[in-house]
């Protein structure tokens, strides 16, 4: 490929890049518009967003999924995530890796690896809360 076209090329694929940013960061805004539209959905999301390593997209993502936060929905709601690691097998032999359901929100696991993922690499935001809740180990006497 000669490279005044290659350059090219890089220069609009630079452009689409911005243009893609710019609109998810408009999208984002019309989300939280909508969030902060209603005190007790912006109350959730803000009580959401406490939690070490849940982010703007994985908050509103949960308050929009179980529908407020309503805790008499949020449990049914939840249960296709629960449809995790599948087993491929065939008598005895398994093959391969673990897959997730196809009956899974793979979108909603993804959201929440992402976010373990995140708490997980910056142990210091969630130290103070495990530190209380795990019993020190007794030295041997």
């Amino acid at each position: 490929m000669d490279r005044q076209v290659r350059i090219e090329f890089d220069r609009m694929d630079e452009r689409q890049i911005k243009l893609e940013d710019k609109l998810v960061a408009h999208v984002d805004d019309l989300i939280l518009d909508e969030i902060k539209a209603d005190p007790q959905t912006q109350r959730q999301y803000d009580l959401l967003r406490t939690i070490p390593g849940v982010g703007p997209q994985l908050a509103a993502y949960l308050v929009a999924f179980t529908d407020g936060l309503a805790l008499q929905h949020a449990a049914p709601t939840l249960l296709p995530c629960r449809r995790g690691a599948l087993e491929r097998s065939s008598g005895s032999s398994v093959r391969g890796r673990t897959q997730v359901s196809h009956q899974a929100d793979k979108s909603l696991k993804t959201l929440l690896h992402m976010s373990a993922l995140v708490s997980v690499a910056n142990p210091a935001s969630y130290a103070s809360t495990t530190s209380a809740n795990v019993p020190k180990a007794r030295s041997p006497s």
